[in-house]
C-alpha cells in the first residue's frame, strides 16, 4: 500500500503463472496484470489455461507482451493500426 500511495505506476515482477502460486496471490492486490509470453516457447494450451486462471481468480488483464521473438516470426503476424483522436472539446 506504501508504494502505491507514493507513485503513480508500480511493477512487480513474479515467478510465471504456471509454475507457482505466488503469482496469483501478488496479482490479487495489484490493478492489473500484463501477460508475458516468449514465442516458440510457450504452449498455447499452457496459455489458454493461464488466461482462464487470470480469468477465473477475476485479476484483471491489462494486456499481453511477446518476447523472444524473431525475424522470421514478423512475417507471421498481423498488425493493426488504429487511429485516435484526442480532443479537448466536450460535445
Amino acid at each position: 500500500e506504501e508504494l502505491f500511495s507514493q507513485y503513480d505506476k508500480v511493477i512487480v515482477d513474479t515467478p510465471p503463472v504456471s509454475a507457482v502460486a505466488d503469482a496469483i496471490i501478488v496479482a490479487k492486490k495489484v490493478d492489473g496484470v500484463l501477460f508475458v509470453v516468449a514465442s516458440r516457447a510457450t504452449n498455447v494450451d499452457t496459455a489458454q489455461a493461464v488466461i482462464k486462471s487470470l480469468s477465473d481468480s477475476k485479476i484483471n488483464i491489462l494486456g499481453a507482451v511477446m518476447t523472444r521473438l524473431q525475424r522470421k516470426d514478423y512475417r507471421d503476424l498481423n498488425y493493426y493500426y488504429y487511429n485516435y483522436k484526442y480532443s479537448d472539446d466536450q460535445e
